[in-house]
């Protein structure tokens, strides 16, 4: 018998709501390719509240000194202090930094987020991508490469990167 398709959790952490926007187009892209997928603001969310998602989505601005916006906070310190997966899980993530040039710690709430997930036995699903909002051929393109990985590893269960 055919398991249940693993489900998406698409997270985000936004200051401006620029972020927001981006997650949202990104949601409707999922759910146009009939995947299993449910949104959520950070605020006041811990990782233990996706504990039955078997793909983490987050798209994350980055806000003052290079942290994480408010909303993402929580989530954040929640992630830093968890313990690693235990052996036979399998959790996938993909991140997508927003931020502007023009800071020096550009997208670090990303790069941090990309840390916290690795260190803590998370198997990426595409590369992380740091941009800006303007650059929407890229996030296009890297939206593009998230949803071949997604439909693979969402129907298949497995990211076929093993």
């Amino acid at each position: 018998m055919k398991k249940p398709p693993y489900k998406i959790a698409l997270l985000f952490g936004s200051q401006s709501g620029k972020t927001a926007l981006l997650a949202k187009s990104l949601y409707q892209n999922i759910l146009d390719r009939n995947l299993p997928c449910d949104l959520y603001d950070l605020e006041g969310k811990v990782l233990e509240d996706f504990k039955d998602y078997e793909v983490i989505i987050l798209a994350t601005s980055t806000y003052g000194d290079g942290e994480p916006p408010d909303n993402a906070t929580q989530f954040f310190q929640s992630l830093k202090g968890s313990n690693p997966l235990s052996l036979g899980e399998k959790k996938y993530y993909a991140l997508i930094g927003i931020g502007d040039r023009f800071y020096p710690h550009f997208c670090q709430a990303a790069v941090d987020f990309d840390q916290e997930f690795k260190d803590r036995g998370f198997q990426a699903i595409s590369e992380t991508f740091l941009g800006e909002f303007q650059e929407q051929e890229l996030i296009e393109d890297w939206t593009s490469n998230l949803l071949y990985h997604l439909d693979f590893i969402v129907l298949n269960q497995t990211s076929g990167l093993e």
